[in-house]
Parts: C-alpha cells; structure tokens; sequence
C-alpha cells in the first residue's frame, strides 16, 4: 500500500469534525502580521508549534484562541486538524509568541507558561494551501519539529521539507510488514523500551528534534516492524504526526 497523505487526512479530519474532542487546554497564538490574504507558511508553523507545544505541556489536546488572524487564515487552517475557540469554556493557559512579537502582547493577564519562537525566513509567497497536496500535513510539521529549538531562526528547505515526505512514507511501508502478521501479544524489544523512554524524556524537555531523531534511528536500523512495534511507534508518533498515527493505530486494531 502507498502512502497517500491526501485519503489518510480527508478520512481523519471527516471523522474530528464529527466527533469533536471538546474544548482543552487553552493556547493563545499570536500571530505575525502580513499583507498577504492568504495563511503563509511562517504562520502556519506557528499555529503547529503551538498545538505541539500545548499538547507536550498539558497532555491533551489544545483549543487554539488566536489574535492577529483573519477568518480565511482560521478557515484554511483548519485543515491541520486543529481547534479554534475563544477564551470561554478552556481551562488553562499556555501562550506562543512570535519572539520579534512579543511587545504587541494584548493579553490582561499573564500566561501560566509563554514560550517564545523564532522566524522562519525564505518563506515569501509560500502559501499553505498551495503546498499541502504535495507534502501533507503530517510531512510539515515533522520538518518544523526536526528544525531544531523553537526559539532559533531558520530558513526553509525544501529539501528537508521533501525528506520529512519520505521518512513517513518509509514509516508507513515498514508498518505494513508488522500490519500482515496476526495479532498476538509479543514482548516488546528493549530497544523499543529504551525508545520509549527516551522519546518521552526529551518531549518533557520541549525537545521534538532530539526525539524525533531518535524514532528515525530506530526506524532506520529495521527492514520490518512487528504488529506490536507499529502500535508502539504510531503512540509515540501522535505529537508529530496525528494523521498517520492515527491511520495506523486504527489498522493496527482492525486488520
């Protein structure tokens, strides 16, 4: 089976528009201002670095109250699976700031934890819509996390951007082999267990590169992957990629 972004994200954003998560931790966004009508591709990282962030930080999924946005920006964002709301019904506070931002700050009240990032340059008349049918949604926010610390300024790459696209599809080509074998319990490898642990302590560190560094390095030394191993992968995938994991947390059940 090939991997095809495009079925695998229409399936999953039908199914949460469907059955809503319901209102989470609150995240206030801030985004950039710039002329274009259009949502851009820095502010697009924004607005995944902040559902990232919310979800390392609380632990469940975030409900997104964003300034400096216009409703075609929020309407085209929503095809990242992400929820808009406003301030009432969330409880918690977590707050994103583009750090040459951070002066234009409106809110009444401090946040409880506010994390500061950094540009992402070379991104002129680079527009979201025009760029998710090729890479997916998944594949971009694998390459903004894998950049490095949020905090820093980067250029866009459209290589990294096309290597992201490929370590998924390598991801979803091996989860095949272990998808074919029957489904009895097996004990996990201790390598797989040292992953584990090792993904969840630098996620508790805000440190997605050094993470996702280390499941491509699991990936990488293995030709094939067992049932079990594909159901480990995917949870430990969720942050980075909630389209494909949850694809494959849902054939892992019923294949």
């Amino acid at each position: 089976m090939r991997y095809n972004h495009g079925i695998i994200e229409a399936k999953w954003l039908n199914q949460w528009e469907q059955e809503p998560s319901g209102q989470g931790v609150k995240v206030q966004v801030r985004l950039i201002p710039k002329k274009e009508a259009k949502l851009d591709l820095e502010n697009a990282r924004l607005l995944l670095l902040s559902h990232f962030l919310a979800m390392v930080v609380a632990g469940k999924e975030p409900c997104l109250s964003v300034v400096g946005a216009s409703e075609v920006w929020l309407e085209e964002a929503r095809c990242l699976g992400l929820q808009f709301g406003t301030e009432a019904d969330t409880e918690g506070v977590v707050e994103v700031l583009p750090r040459d931002y951070v002066e234009k700050r409106t809110r009444d009240k401090e946040a409880s934890q506010s994390y500061l990032c950094g540009r992402l340059m070379g991104t002129q008349g680079m527009y979201l819509h025009d760029l998710l049918p090729d890479f997916g949604v998944d594949a971009f926010r694998v390459y903004f996390f894998a950049l490095g610390p949020f905090e820093r300024d980067y250029r866009f790459n459209w290589h990294g951007l096309a290597g992201a696209h490929r370590f998924l599809s390598r991801f979803w080509q091996l989860a095949q082999t272990g998808l074919e074998e029957a489904d009895h319990p097996m004990p996990l490898p201790e390598q797989l267990l040292e992953l584990q642990k090792t993904v969840e302590a630098r996620l508790r560190k805000r440190k997605p590169h050094t993470a996702l560094a280390a499941i491509m390095g699991y990936l990488n030394a293995h030709s094939t992957l067992t049932r079990n191993e594909v159901r480990v992968l995917a949870e430990l995938h969720k942050p980075f990629t909630p389209f494909l994991s949850a694809e494959l947390l849902h054939l892992v059940a019923t294949v």
